[in-house]
């Protein structure tokens, strides 16, 4: 399996989450990451991904990955990081936040499942009723209730039910 894991470079805690999930998943698939939007076409392309993973939701890197992911026809999934949680949402401007949730309610609509970190986030992005199919996995990054092992794990899962 080959998958593109895409995040803004400039979230520390987004980034030590995707490296634990690289090296977790590297005995299973072809991981690979991309941080710009000038590398991730390409990368997406030439390396056939079958799964893009989209690492948040509130910058233009991550519309144009998921426009992306559905103009190449390839499945996508979105860990959502809590940019969706009522007290992120508010700290938006009025405008900003409004054209996000409008523009981002086809590309949450058409992915392949939603990836929240706890009963909290699940709560309130479920209230959306955007997408059914919402896996809660802890970040071990922040929580030491799960191991990164199981983290990655439990997001590989995903990917291939």
């Amino acid at each position: 399996m080959n998958i593109l894991y895409i995040y803004s470079k400039n979230n520390e805690l987004i980034h030590k989450h995707v490296q634990l999930l690289v090296e977790g998943l590297r005995q299973s698939a072809n991981v690979q990451v991309a941080d710009n939007a000038k590398s991730f076409y390409q990368q997406a392309r030439d390396m056939q991904a079958d799964i893009i993973h989209v690492h948040g939701v509130n910058q233009l890197l991550h519309t144009k990955a998921l426009r992306c992911a559905q103009k190449l026809n390839i499945r996508y999934v979105i860990t959502l990081h809590c940019q969706m949680q009522p007290f992120a949402l508010e700290q938006l401007p009025p405008q900003q936040r409004v054209a996000m949730l409008l523009y981002l309610r086809d590309f949450i609509q058409h992915a392949y499942s939603i990836i929240t970190f706890g009963k909290m986030e699940t709560s309130s992005f479920s209230k959306f009723g955007w997408n059914p199919r919402i896996e809660e996995i802890r970040n071990a990054v922040t929580t030491n209730t799960i191991t990164p092992a199981e983290m990655a794990s439990q997001t590989f899962a995903v990917y291939t039910s």
